[in-house]
């Protein structure tokens, strides 16, 4: 298979890739700068056969000119993941400046809105394709203080995703949903997050290596989802045992920060 992943130079798009990468498949990635690109490109190369754009998805320019490359590469695109995303700031919404609310939503949903328009009208003239957006905190409705602008941003891309769904069917296109749930990033975990002892402790109880995540998206694509449906990770059943098995959960996380996070 042929796959784009945006903001794949870290993270679980990292993961991602590499996972793909692994399958045999080529992976077409993408970073905010050539530097983020080339910290990882080797890496990627030994595994398999890649292709880079550094693409900042805020831009409609930018997101054009990836989609014009990929196909232009790679001859067809059978996955796109619109997995470029960033947090916010731990500030109240009065307390975020303008700048801020733009570079949260212009880089969690509309972002993703570009890609998942530029790659569906690509796909549409092909006659197949799949397109994934990431879920993240806020997808489902809920909300969490000093975390507004940015779970109003995936709740947005949830409501874009399943709109679009309704809208290419019969297209031969599909578009569906990534739910990862907590993960072992700087995504998740900021500076401020390693000294406040409570939020680390529901992270260990709770978050994974993205690496284990992405085995499993990649698994579960590949095997094939329905138009419109959401493969989560993290679900209810999956919490409440680790609520009920925390000792050994925190205990196994913790080496895993140990080595990896701090």
């Amino acid at each position: 298979m042929n796959v784009v992943i945006t903001g794949s130079t870290r993270g679980l798009g990292r993961a991602l890739a590499e996972e793909f990468l692994k399958q045999g498949d080529t992976v077409f990635i993408t970073g905010r700068t050539d530097d983020n690109i080339k910290k990882i490109l080797p890496s990627l190369e030994n595994i398999g056969t890649v292709y880079y754009l550094a693409c900042d998805v805020r831009s409609p320019e930018h997101v054009r000119l990836l989609a014009q490359r990929a196909w232009e590469l790679m001859g067809s695109v059978d996955i796109w993941i619109n997995n470029a995303g960033i947090t916010q700031d731990s500030t109240h919404l009065w307390e975020a400046t303008p700048d801020e609310y733009q570079k949260v939503i212009k880089t969690n949903l509309l972002g993703s809105m570009y890609g998942s328009r530029e790659a569906f009208l690509r796909m549409k003239e092909q006659g197949y394709g799949h397109i994934f957006n990431m879920e993240g905190w806020g997808s489902d409705g809920k909300h969490m203080d000093r975390l507004n602008l940015y779970g109003t941003s995936k709740a947005a891309l949830r409501y874009f995703t399943l709109g679009f769904s309704k809208e290419v069917k019969g297209s031969g296109v599909n578009i569906s949903l990534l739910s990862p749930g907590m993960m072992f990033t700087d995504l998740l975990i900021n500076d401020k997050d390693k000294t406040n002892q409570n939020k680390l402790k529901i992270y260990k109880i709770l978050a994974d290596p993205p690496e284990i995540v992405a085995g499993f998206f990649v698994e579960n694509i590949k095997r094939g989802i329905k138009n419109g449906r959401r493969l989560a990770w993290l679900t209810f059943p999956k919490i409440l045992f680790r609520f009920l098995t925390a000792p050994a959960r925190i205990k196994k996380s913790q080496e895993y920060l140990r080595k990896n996070i701090f």
